[in-house]
């Protein structure tokens, strides 16, 4: 960076994951994850139209937290928390925490998790429960549980699951101190290393999966 590059390459196989905070992520550039890295990336403090653009691909898995967005594309796999927001396509993996925000399309795979939001579109493959908000754009049926609201054109396409069944990616903290920078949190089925404005306009159809609670 400090030679004027504008794109910075991570390809990081250490068995130690990278970390990258506020300090690292400049405005007016752009972070590309590659190959099998494992990186967790905390930003802080809110975004703006300057902001790092944070890209990740290959096998690459990230942990987000604080206010980061992240791009990913071909088989990442993204654990994120706090307000963070994910766009993903091609294949990539996503579990979406606390009040994390997805957009998700193609073939892609979503686990959502607590007060997450998720727009989902193409063939992605979508698991809710919780309190989280469903926008179904995609013809492949979203595994929901009872009491969830969905939205958007495919709400009726949808497969229920009771609540007895476990969940695959399911979260679970590591430390007591949710929002410490630098703790990492740990995943059952992998790695261990303010909620967004996105209600139904006015008369945006809805169905609602069961008894709301």
């Amino acid at each position: 960076m400090r030679t004027g590059a504008k794109t910075i390459v991570i390809d990081h196989r250490a068995d130690e994951p990278l970390k990258l905070t506020d300090a690292e992520l400049v405005d007016g550039i752009t972070i590309r994850i590659i190959g099998v890295s494992r990186v967790i990336i905390t930003r802080l403090t809110p975004e703006t139209k300057r902001s790092a653009q944070i890209v990740a691909t290959d096998a690459a898995r990230s942990q987000i937290f604080g206010h980061t967005t992240l791009f990913a594309y071909g088989n990442a796999h993204t654990d994120a928390f706090d307000t963070t927001r994910v766009r993903a396509t091609n294949r990539a993996t996503s579990n979406l925490v606390d009040d994390s925000y997805g957009e998700v399309g193609e073939d892609t795979t979503t686990y959502a998790y607590d007060n997450a939001t998720v727009h989902s579109y193409g063939q992605a493959a979508v698991h809710a429960t919780d309190r989280v908000s469903l926008f179904h754009h995609s013809p492949t049926p979203a595994e929901v549980e009872h009491g969830m609201t969905v939205f958007g054109p495919s709400r009726n396409n949808i497969r229920l699951r009771t609540k007895d069944t476990p969940s695959k990616c399911r979260p679970r903290l590591q430390h007591s101190l949710r929002r410490r920078v630098g703790m990492t949190r740990n995943l059952q089925c992998g790695w261990s290393p303010s909620a967004m404005d996105d209600a139904p306009p006015p008369n945006h159809p809805t169905w609602m999966v069961g008894p709301h609670k």
